[in-house]
């Protein structure tokens, strides 16, 4: 089968499974508002996760792998602690890497050969439901938790390179919980 093909089959899964969606969520709202709206919050705080590729798990090798404990502060999860998978390179300031929705902390990786030359050391970790890291559902307060518990683990960040998703919970982090770095 072609390279081609499975693109295309793909693509024809990935639009059943949205037209799905669609119809149950419009057909629970008929019934109930309050059970669409429940389905609408599984939908939109559910990730996917997708396979790390050879290029990442490749970067990954080089780095010291470790579990950090978060703090889950939404009332949903009442302080609930999670861990979460983290990795570091080099020595020196910490950068932190943020990955976006559906993404892992290996995405940014491509940046760690040049900022461990430039005398940092890179942290990046997989948020709750993504990557590595167990869980299956996501809310942007709960990353905004975990970058800051991350932060305040890894030591003062010298700077944060954040993707999508994952800038915007850097921002919340920052005025929720203070998180500054010298550079973001």
């Amino acid at each position: 089968m072609s390279e081609k093909s499975i693109e295309n089959r793909t693509t024809v899964r990935a639009r059943n499974k949205l037209r799905m969606s669609r119809a149950a969520l419009h057909a629970l709202y008929l019934v109930s508002d309050d059970l669409g709206g429940r389905l609408a919050e599984r939908l939109f705080t559910s990730p996917h996760r997708h396979p790390r590729p050879p290029r990442e798990r490749g970067i990954l090798e080089g780095a010291r792998r470790f579990t950090i404990e978060v703090s889950l502060r939404a009332p949903r999860w009442a302080g609930a602690r999670v861990p979460v998978v983290a990795w570091r390179w080099g020595h020196g300031p910490a950068v932190l890497l943020v990955h976006g929705w559906e993404g892992r902390g290996s995405q940014l990786a491509a940046l760690v050969p040049a900022l461990v030359a430039a005398g940092f050391s890179v942290v990046a970790f997989d948020a709750p439901g993504h990557g590595d890291s167990p869980g299956s559902q996501l809310y942007l307060t709960d990353l905004a938790d975990c970058i800051a518990d991350v932060s305040a683990h890894v030591g003062p960040l010298h700077a944060i390179i954040a993707h999508s998703f994952g800038a915007a919970a850097t921002l919340l982090a920052h005025t929720r919980h203070g998180l500054d770095a010298h550079a973001t």
